[in-house]
């Protein structure tokens, strides 16, 4: 485990990209492939008729007093839970969500984050143009999932005045949710020292062991411990509904009404479309049968996991002890890549197999020995398998 400020990366993903053409195979792409898992079109029919009746009009965040009375009618209902409109916004998407969310923390003088790596690379570009200063905490990953030092990160803390921390849950890319247990000390090192905490928990809600994958209770019993919290959510990147997706934020009542506030200027309106399938996802009578999409979608994830874990047995490879989401972490080690690293070693392997990786390192992280890049365990399974056999 290690800190460090951030450098940019000195490479473009551009260049790793156009190497992907007809012959190759992306594993670490970011689009679902495998049509087992594939949303089911009955889901969208209301959709159509309401873009009819719907198609004029605007959607703006601000304006959405119904549409949380709603949401809130319906999921928390449904839980048996409560919660004040006041204390949740429906957003675009999450990496505009989180912009605005960054921005008016500067302004409230927060300008010292710790980020936990891997994280979307989206933050950190943020943070630069905004002007947070950046450091790193990069998880150290053990053979049981992941190890924090908090006695380390707690000094950390102290030493460099940190006053916002961010957390992407599962970490980006590895399929590692932070668990329970842990986010308890971490709200606790939170409230000591009186700082932010961001959750991006966007690829979230997936956890493998879960039966629930539409409300995580825990964070809202977190939310009653301490004020200084955020969380932002999505229920249609647990459905790869990445073309008609949005967001939803927790914070308090100030954070809200900013966030409500600057969207009108930074991201405009939702489309009806996003709003109308908003309504279907989360309605009393199809919440139960979402729920089963999602958890059947992570059985099968799960399963292709598993099947990529028995092939690298014996080997010298790295694979993350996943247990959340749809991406998982591999490792090659840098003998097998001539020594290459980075983005060298990226082009390596398309030139040598034909398949196309990313290199973790884009994403904060990195791993001695190693070069990782993430999988996608959403593709289809006979080509993904295929393909990892080719590099082993």
């Amino acid at each position: 485990m290690f800190f460090n400020e951030f450098a940019p990366l000195e490479f473009n993903i551009d260049e790793i990209l156009d190497l992907n053409k007809k012959d190759t195979f992306f594993v670490s792409d970011w689009n679902k492939t495998e049509k087992l898992i594939d949303f089911p079109n009955n889901y969208l029919n209301p959709i159509k008729n309401n873009l009819v009746i719907n198609k004029n009009r605007y959607y703006f965040s601000d304006e959405f007093q119904e549409e949380k009375y709603k949401f809130k009618n319906s999921i928390f209902k449904f839980y048996n839970k409560n919660i004040n409109l006041n204390n949740f916004c429906i957003l675009n998407n999450g990496t505009s969500g989180l912009f605005i969310i960054f921005l008016i923390l500067k302004n409230l003088n927060n300008d010292k984050a710790l980020v936990f790596t891997p994280t979307y690379f989206t933050h950190i570009n943020v943070f630069n143009n905004i002007g947070i200063k950046c450091n790193f905490f990069n998880v150290n990953l053990v053979r049981t999932g992941m190890d924090i030092d908090f006695n380390r990160l707690e000094n950390y803390i102290i030493k460099e005045n940190i006053n916002l921390l961010v957390v992407t849950d599962p970490l980006f890319g590895i399929g590692l949710s932070i668990g329970k247990e842990n986010y308890e000390i971490l709200i606790s090192i939170c409230k000591k020292y009186n700082i932010w905490i961001v959750i991006d928990y966007l690829y979230g809600g997936m956890e493998w062991d879960s039966d629930n994958h539409i409300f995580n209770e825990c964070f809202f019993s977190f939310f009653e411990k301490y004020e200084k919290m955020v969380l932002v959510e999505s229920i249609s990147k647990r459905l790869f509904l990445n073309g008609m997706k949005w967001c939803i934020i927790y914070a308090n009542n100030e954070i809200i009404q900013n966030i409500e506030n600057l969207s009108v200027s930074f991201l405009g309106s939702l489309t009806c479309i996003q709003i109308s399938l908003f309504h279907e996802l989360y309605s009393m009578k199809n919440i139960k049968e979402i729920n089963e999409i999602i958890h059947k979608n992570i059985i099968n994830i799960k399963l292709c996991y598993e099947q990529i874990q028995a092939m690298l047995i014996g080997t010298d490879y790295f694979l993350s002890n996943s247990n959340s989401g749809y991406f998982t972490l591999m490792g090659i080690p840098y003998y097998r890549l001539n020594n290459t690293k980075g983005i060298k070693a990226a082009e390596f392997l398309a030139h040598k197999v034909k398949i196309i990786t990313i290199p973790h390192e884009r994403y904060g992280f990195i791993l001695d020995d190693f070069y990782t890049f993430r999988v996608n365990l959403s593709l289809k399974k006979d080509e993904l398998y295929y393909n990892i056999s080719k590099m082993l």
